[in-house]
């Protein structure tokens, strides 16, 4: 390698200070700890909602989610009911190692979420979890999977369990398994080729956490001593895991160049599920077509028989025949109001957007939307008397542009709350209180808006505490320390308070203008063939981010 400066960049998906400073007092983390000593650190603002497709694409482009198109694992086409599944087509802003790309800095992109099909960069791109199956092309350039495959021992595609209470040692392996693939790539691509930027994702942190939280933590609902002893270590151990896979890594790049860790978004406890869909039956939103909101296709029994069989490789399984039809058993010539999306994001049914809408535009609209906001803001748990509302806010206070298929209300929950289906009520069995919507959830952990980040070598400064940092200002910074020009449309700022005075005083912000967004633009977008929809649709079902 020439010696130049370089940004490497390492995400932990879901991680949180809330788990890694305890470790670090702990002397459980010896080189994150060392990272943090040495460089400047804090917590990194998530985008709204707090998804990984978004958050992640966020961090790529420096963009908030309206500009950059990709609002949630999947949306509802506009002018119909239809769902369709996201992926990095439908992403309507140039991420960071597309621009240095064409600056001339060669780049390195590994399995970084919500980047199926893989860019044609300057380098190689290995794309992340929307990536349909191994016989897709989610390798650039193509030539390379050949020699991926023999130094991964084969590169393996998550693989999912959609009921893990019955084959929980099977997810557990599968956990590390893939860490293991993942840092072996890494080795390979980092010694490979010579790059300015490397870029890539470990998923272990947010797959532990959605699933093993209560096994930890005593105040759950669904903690047992059994459980503790045999997998209370698990989420700890995941962070220990891929400590010791940075500290591998750290001796294979250069010594001054910049270290970026970070995450999407945090963790937190989940003690129960809302079921919003039903709040809004109940308050005379919307209604089904069938008692209970279960689809009457029998999707949910089928699900349930399938997961049963156990761990389940996503990339040789067959269930569903498409995307998810979360709609269809709602009866939209008498619903007002219904939900897209896993947060349970609200979209009006409007007359003129919607085939069968049934809310004037205008007046009727915002009226509609103002006594959304008043009742959701009073929801309350009737055994705790906790509102479960953290915020609910029209699409256009988060965005100043956003497609117009995108939720007229964005919904935030308060920590250990969250949306919850109807099938996915009906696939675990789940049973209501006597108010009927506050429920159990499948997951015992869920996502918390702040995540991590830590920088560290060449011109980062050490031992400062990073604050009010927010995950589009990630991909600023890298263009600032890589001394490129900024697009002027991107949203983030440099964090100039963690970088030395020597840089920050030879080295001024520069900006080019750019077209702003739509570009690509939604015309790139290419839908999954039915295939590769099925494939990702299991993928999602299998990791509890789709009914």
């Amino acid at each position: 390698m020439s010696l130049k400066k370089r940004i490497f960049v390492l995400g932990m998906d879901g991680a949180t200070f809330d788990i890694i400073n305890p470790m670090v007092a702990g002397g459980e983390l010896p080189n994150i700890s060392r990272l943090m000593e040495s460089g400047s650190s804090g917590a990194l603002r998530s985008t709204i909602p707090d998804l990984s497709p978004t958050a992640w694409t966020s961090f790529a482009s420096g963009k908030h989610p309206g500009k950059h198109g990709i609002m949630d694992f999947f949306g509802q086409k506009p002018n119909t009911y239809d769902i369709f599944l996201y992926n990095a087509s439908y992403r309507t802003a140039a991420p960071m190692w597309s621009i240095l790309s064409e600056l001339g800095k060669k780049v390195c992109v590994l399995n970084v979420p919500f980047t199926y099909p893989p860019d044609r960069v300057n380098g190689v791109m290995v794309s992340g979890m929307d990536t349909p199956n191994l016989k897709s092309n989610f390798i650039y350039p193509g030539p390379l999977r050949a020699e991926l495959d023999k130094a991964t021992g084969g590169y393996l595609l998550e693989s999912g369990v959609r009921d893990i209470r019955d084959r929980v040692e099977q997810y557990t392996r599968s956990i590390f398994e893939v860490t293991e693939n993942r840092f072996r790539a890494a080795k390979f691509l980092i010694k490979k080729d010579d790059w300015d930027l490397f870029a890539m994702v470990f998923e272990a942190t947010d797959r532990a956490q959605h699933n093993y939280w209560h096994y930890m933590d005593r105040q759950h609902p669904g903690y047992s001593e059994e459980g503790h002893k045999q997998f209370g270590k698990v989420i700890f151990d995941t962070y220990k895991d891929i400590d010791a896979r940075i500290g591998e890594l750290m001796k294979l790049i250069p010594e001054d160049a910049v270290k970026v860790i970070l995450s999407d978004h945090g963790f937190g406890p989940l003690y129960k599920g809302v079921r919003l869909n039903k709040w809004l039956e109940l308050n005379g939103f919307l209604e089904f077509k069938s008692e209970g909101g279960v689809l009457k296709s029998g999707l949910a029994e089928k699900t349930r028989s399938f997961f049963k069989k156990g761990l389940h490789k996503i990339s040789n399984g067959r269930l569903s025949s498409g995307a998810p039809k979360l709609l269809a058993n709602l009866n939209m010539e008498k619903t007002r109001v219904y939900t897209v999306g896993g947060p349970g994001n609200i979209c009006i049914n409007l007359k003129g957007r919607q085939p069968s809408g049934t809310v004037e535009p205008g007046g009727e609209y915002e009226a509609l939307r103002d006594e959304l906001i008043s009742k959701l803001r009073g929801l309350k748990d009737p055994a705790t008397g906790k509102t479960a509302v953290a915020g609910i806010y029209k699409r256009e206070e988060i965005y100043s542009v956003f497609p117009d298929f995108t939720p007229d209300l964005l919904i935030s929950w308060v920590r250990g709350y969250y949306n919850i289906g109807e099938n996915e009520l009906n696939l675990f069995g789940l049973k209501a209180g006597p108010d009927d919507l506050f429920t159990g959830h499948n997951w015992s952990g869920n996502h918390n808006p702040d995540g991590i980040l830590i920088l560290n070598g060449g011109e980062i400064k050490e031992g400062y505490r990073i604050k009010g940092a927010e995950i589009t200002d990630v991909a600023p910074t890298i263009f600032y320390l890589m001394d490129c020009a900024i697009p002027d449309d991107m949203d983030g700022h440099v964090l100039s308070g963690a970088i030395k005075a020597p840089y920050a005083d030879t080295h001024e912000k520069r900006y080019t203008k750019t077209g702003g967004p739509g570009e690509p633009g939604a015309a790139a977008a290419k839908e999954y063939s039915k295939e590769e929809e099925q494939e990702v649709s299991e993928r999602l079902r299998a990791l509890g981010y789709l009914e």
